[in-house]
């Protein structure tokens, strides 16, 4: 297995809990967002049926209470599903830690010519990858959850490349 690969499958199974969570809460965000046509579709089917037969129905609110006690189920199913994006982004937060303790044990470890090499703040404010065989700028200044840089990226890339220039 791929060094890489192998440390990324390493730091999920150290988050086993975590993922297991998301997996689960997965299933229900789905399950919610599923719910609510089905519940509509059965509130419409229950007071098409109480019209067109109320002699069925004796006690018709019985039949809406319970559809509405559905949605109020399906309700308080998604305030536990709400908490989705934030179990998501504790996970997210702890493998980005983890990544940025692997690289500054990287970057520690190296010898003191790569530093009078770079000039302080290089390494970590900035990140321009070109690739060698093709010179094509494929990114501009990374800045982690910046939605600007990621939407730019893209269009910095599509200038800067090869073709464009022809």
């Amino acid at each position: 297995m791929n060094r890489n690969l192998k440390w990324i499958y390493n730091q999920w199974k150290a988050q086993k809990w975590f993922v297991v969570i998301m997996v689960i809460m997965t299933l229900g965000s789905s399950a919610v967002s599923i719910a609510y046509p089905w519940a509509f579709k059965k509130l419409l089917d229950v007071l098409k049926d109480i019209l067109l037969n109320p002699a069925k129905y004796p006690e018709p609110m019985i039949q809406i209470n319970r559809v509405v006690m559905l949605f109020l189920a399906i309700g308080i199913a998604q305030l536990f599903t709400g908490l989705y994006p934030g179990v998501r982004g504790w996970v997210n937060l702890r493998f980005e830690h983890s990544l940025r303790v692997m690289y500054f044990k990287f970057i520690t470890r190296k010898d003191f010519s790569f530093f009078q090499k770079y000039r302080t703040g290089d390494i970590v404010t900035r990140q321009l990858l070109v690739s060698p065989s093709t010179n094509n700028a494929s990114g501009l200044i990374l800045f982690n959850n910046s939605s600007n840089f990621i939407i730019i990226r893209p269009m910095v890339s599509a200038v800067l490349s090869p073709a464009a220039s022809k």
